[in-house]
């Protein structure tokens, strides 16, 4: 599981995302078409544009770079992470397919 320091925003998220049924292409997929999601204890704190997103050269995988914003590391725990995919309008894909990606936000020296 990937950490960072409760009130850190760097370095940015950096999240790998494939299709296991290998029937997803990633290789025309642009930032605009792409959402990082984000929840911690039940609530959505993170929901927002990539600041970048590389497919791999065989189109199976891509790498989706997040910027974090203000607020969304403030409360140490565990986010689960997921990443949308508009194909078309009204044609949405989630990645990973089952559950969500795992990521600790961990309390800074001084926490109590």
């Amino acid at each position: 599981m990937a950490t960072i320091k409760r009130g850190d925003r760097k370095p940015d998220l950096e999240i790998i995302i494939g299709d296991d049924d290998a029937e997803a292409d990633f290789t025309d997929v642009t930032v605009g078409m792409v959402r990082v999601l984000g929840e911690l204890d039940g609530v959505l704190v993170v929901d927002g544009t990539p600041s970048l997103v590389v497919p791999s050269q065989d189109g199976k995988e891509l790498t989706v770079t997040y910027p974090w914003g203000v607020g969304e590391t403030d409360v140490a725990g565990r986010m689960w992470l997921s990443v949308e995919v508009e194909w078309a309008v009204d044609n949405t894909q989630t990645f990973p397919e089952e559950g969500a990606l795992l990521f600790g936000i961990e309390r800074a020296p001084g926490d109590q």
